[in-house]
């Protein structure tokens, strides 16, 4: 008998979805797409991306973009997308740059979401537009 009930334990439990077992959580999808999204293009001076759609409507994103511009034998600092108070899901958004004048460009992005709670991202990017590093956090 005692065995039977354990079986049958054992089986309730097997039915019960537990919550994010086996799936990968909705922020971190999110912030995967918006890095996919990053776009540098050395010649043209153009750096976009594109705020993911599917955000949920309590999700804020922040993004931060600054870098390292090359002014004839010096550098200046750079920080763009600075008059955006808002990120709209679905929209992408463009920054020109000079053609090769980017020495170094970092991204930081966070969504926070009731649900989902905070993650981020810091991407860096090298003045040939290849991804230097990707480095995700979760709050």
């Amino acid at each position: 008998m005692k065995r039977l009930l354990a079986l049958a334990l054992g089986l309730l439990l097997a039915c019960i979805p537990l919550a994010g077992c086996g799936e990968e959580k909705t922020g971190q999808k999110l912030v995967d797409q918006f890095t996919e999204s990053v776009f540098y293009d050395p010649d043209e001076g153009e750096l976009r991306f594109t705020v993911p759609k599917d955000t949920p409507a309590d999700g804020v994103w922040t993004i931060l973009c600054s870098g390292r511009l090359r002014m004839g034998d010096d550098f200046m600092s750079w920080h763009g997308f600075q008059d955006v108070s808002g990120w709209e899901p679905g929209k992408t958004y463009t920054e020109a740059l000079a053609p090769d004048a980017v020495d170094s460009l970092t991204i930081d992005a966070t969504l926070t979401t009731s649900e989902s709670g905070q993650y981020g991202v810091t991407i860096e990017l090298l003045s040939d537009g290849s991804m230097m590093a990707v480095n995700r956090v979760e709050q």
